[in-house]
């Protein structure tokens, strides 16, 4: 065979041969993606049956497991305050506010609590009153819904993500990027308890009310949202003075049908099961 003829027709049909090989046997090969990470928040792999994320699949320093609480929910100062499990939704500064005491609207003013919570939180620097909060918005009825605390958000330069249900998937989410959630609520739908711990309901009053969701914990095999409650009576301290609404832990399935009852009653002035997500400053 002369060279001629094999560059000629020998090579090329040699190529031919290896791109048809590799067509169908190279991309089309499922193997060949084993390796390949897809991210998906709705996969259901990235959930249990009940729709609360993995424990592998959660950032293990956001949040804590069963050994950071003591049975009654207050938290252990040795798990804590070594910071390992600290979410950097926190803050070094208080950022706590009681609608008690805030003028004659208190009983109604846990929407400019929670506001107000927000706006410090995300900027120390921030110093309105809730009842300054209340102010601003006068002529705005009693009781505040989202729109309302958007508005006062957006008035003082902080966007308020108004996203809809508030559910086990959405919470997981949001709290993942250190976001806080404001959620109004019923608060009959929380459970009572008449004793000193940080777990649940802890004023006999049922009403509808504004309250922050700022973390997730397991306790005893049960997710407990950690919030903020701005109600804040006067019995309604420990005795070393600490509210306690302070990082209060509801049962996260509380919470979620507290905010669904809410939701139903306050239907005609534009609520649903919604939640108002505030993320840090970029």
């Amino acid at each position: 065979m002369g060279s001629k003829h094999f560059f000629t027709k020998v090579i090329p049909a040699i190529v031919i041969i290896l791109v048809m090989v590799f067509a169908l046997t190279g991309c089309d090969d499922a193997e060949s993606w084993d390796n390949v990470a897809v991210v998906q928040h709705d996969d259901n792999n990235d959930f249990d049956s009940d729709g609360w994320s993995n424990d592998d699949d959660l950032d293990s320093g956001d949040w804590s497991d069963d050994d950071d609480f003591d049975s009654d929910g207050r938290s252990n100062d040795d798990d804590l305050d070594s910071g390992s499990n600290a979410p950097s939704i926190e803050r070094d500064y208080n950022w706590y506010f009681s609608q008690i005491g805030t003028g004659s609207l208190e009983g109604y003013n846990c929407g400019p609590a929670v506001s107000v919570m927000a706006l410090k939180w995300y900027d120390e620097n921030f110093n309105d009153t809730v009842a300054d909060a209340r102010n601003a918005l006068s002529g705005t009825g009693d009781c505040w819904i989202g729109h309302e605390i958007i508005s006062y958000l957006e008035s003082h330069g902080v966007f308020g993500d108004l996203r809809a249900p508030l559910d086990q998937e959405n919470a997981t989410w949001w709290l993942e990027r250190d976001a806080i959630m404001l959620a109004g609520i019923y608060t009959g739908d929380i459970s009572f308890r008449n004793d000193d711990s940080a777990i649940g309901r802890y004023y006999t009053g049922s009403f509808d009310h504004w309250i922050i969701i700022k973390g997730l914990y397991s306790i005893d095999g049960v997710y407990h949202f950690e919030v903020y409650d701005p109600w804040a009576e006067a019995g309604d301290y420990y005795t070393d003075g600490t509210p306690k609404g302070l990082d209060r832990l509801y049962p996260a399935e509380e919470v979620i049908r507290a905010n669904m009852t809410w939701a139903d009653k306050w239907e005609d002035a534009g609520a649903k099961r919604d939640f108002i997500a505030v993320l840090p400053p970029q």
